[in-house]
């Protein structure tokens, strides 16, 4: 492994442990789980290729095969998450954690979702 990408790794991994704190918790998953599918939503889409979803604009979708939270009464879907475009040390988290297929365990905001139909929350922090 070239010696700069070594770096960026360690790099990434330290920024990523210290964004994990008790406090960005609502609810959160019961055991570490696999990163399935990792979707990119653009920001700044014009007319005529807007997403048909106009609410994943400028999010980033996360995607499991499906977890199970500590707390029974959570709203969040168990197979999918979301994240700001714009949060870049969490998505640097979330690739580390998929390219490496490493499990994580989620940390989410359960009272705010990119839309009811879906009832994806918002992660808040994901631990390895």
């Amino acid at each position: 492994m070239d010696k700069l990408v070594f770096h960026k790794l360690i790099f990434t991994l330290a920024i990523s442990f210290a964004c994990n704190t008790s406090y960005a918790q609502n609810v959160n998953t019961n055991s570490k789980n696999q990163i399935t599918e990792i979707t990119f939503y653009s920001d700044s889409e014009k007319e005529p290729f807007k997403t048909v979803n106009s609410y994943w604009k400028g999010l980033v979708q996360v995607r499991f095969d499906d977890v199970i939270f500590e707390q029974s009464s959570s709203a969040c879907n168990p197979k999918g998450f979301a994240v700001y475009n714009s949060d870049k040390a969490m998505i640097s988290s979330i690739l580390t954690a998929y390219t490496t297929q490493t499990p994580v365990k989620i940390y989410a905001e359960d009272t705010v979702k990119v839309s009811t139909a879906n009832n994806m929350c918002f992660i808040r922090a994901v631990r390895f």
